[in-house]
């Protein structure tokens, strides 16, 4: 595993980004470090963003997962095939020339570069130019300038469908191994994360960017207990309460004192496990 470390500094509009300490590359695009900011935490502040997460991101910008999976093959990198997550993304963003590879190899472990970068958002006419010198541009761009020039870009562009979601986070394939790998249950649905690992914000509400029911992108995760709502009780003892919610069980400690009975529907608000507040709907 190779170990990166850098301080980069980018300007975009005039504004400075810095991050430091990347220490590793990964393909599995493992977006849990975040940066504490009040009442909620920005998410890859100090990770760079692969560049398998970056054509997953532009195919999702211009195509809708119909078209990028009956895309026919086109790439033939040696480093990518049909069994890696990012493989149909890959194909299409070749296919369409959003992206390409080098001496044979997509490089989808990689960390996006500036320049690369560069490259990607001047398919949108509106978007300012970053500020690139030779110092910098082959620099690692932290997921987090990422996904904020993204939004621009999804921004300037019509009808890409990519919308931003607050979501709680309820069950996900480490907790429930009933759904499939990049699967989660939430407390509006189910929804998929190809690339992402998601499972440190169990009963945390995050902040997402998302395309029918696949997140393209997670931008912040709060620090305020979530709370969830309508969930129906199915089971109570003396100090736990048991929930359905979204079509997942979920059990939490509580107060014995807590006055809900089986068959209730309510709101909770839950910390660290545990009920702290309710309502009844």
């Amino acid at each position: 595993m190779t170990s990166l470390k850098y301080i980069i500094t980018a300007v975009l509009l005039g504004v400075f980004v810095s991050m430091a300490n990347a220490n590793k590359k990964f393909a599995q695009t493992d977006v849990v470090q975040t940066r504490e900011t009040g009442d909620a935490a920005v998410v890859g502040d100090d990770l760079p963003v692969s560049r398998a997460l970056a054509a997953k991101m532009m195919a999702l910008a211009y195509n809708d997962m119909e078209t990028i999976n009956a895309e026919p093959r086109a790439a033939a990198f040696s480093d990518t095939d049909s069994d890696k997550w990012y493989d149909k993304y890959v194909n299409i963003v070749y296919a369409q020339g959003i992206m390409g590879g080098y001496g044979g190899k997509f490089a989808p472990s990689d960390p996006l570069t500036l320049s690369q970068a560069q490259v990607l958002l001047s398919r949108d006419e509106k978007m300012q130019k970053l500020r690139i010198t030779d110092e910098n541009r082959d620099k690692p761009v932290s997921y987090a300038l990422w996904v904020s020039l993204y939004k621009k870009l999804v921004s300037d562009l019509e009808n890409t469908g990519i919308a931003k979601k607050n979501i709680i986070v309820l069950a996900t394939h480490a907790q429930n191994e009933k759904l499939p790998q990049y699967a989660m249950v939430t407390d509006i649905g189910v929804f998929t994360y190809q690339g992402l690992v998601l499972d440190g914000y169990l009963d945390r509400e995050i902040s997402v960017l998302c395309k029918d029911d696949e997140i393209v992108a997670i931008e912040s995760a709060s620090n305020t207990p979530p709370t969830i709502k309508n969930c129906t009780v199915t089971a109570h003892g003396n100090d736990k309460i048991g929930i359905e919610v979204s079509g997942v069980y979920r059990e939490f400690a509580c107060s014995p004192k807590l006055d809900i009975k089986v068959g209730d529907i309510c709101d909770i608000t839950v910390n660290d496990g545990r009920v702290i507040y309710y309502s009844k709907s």
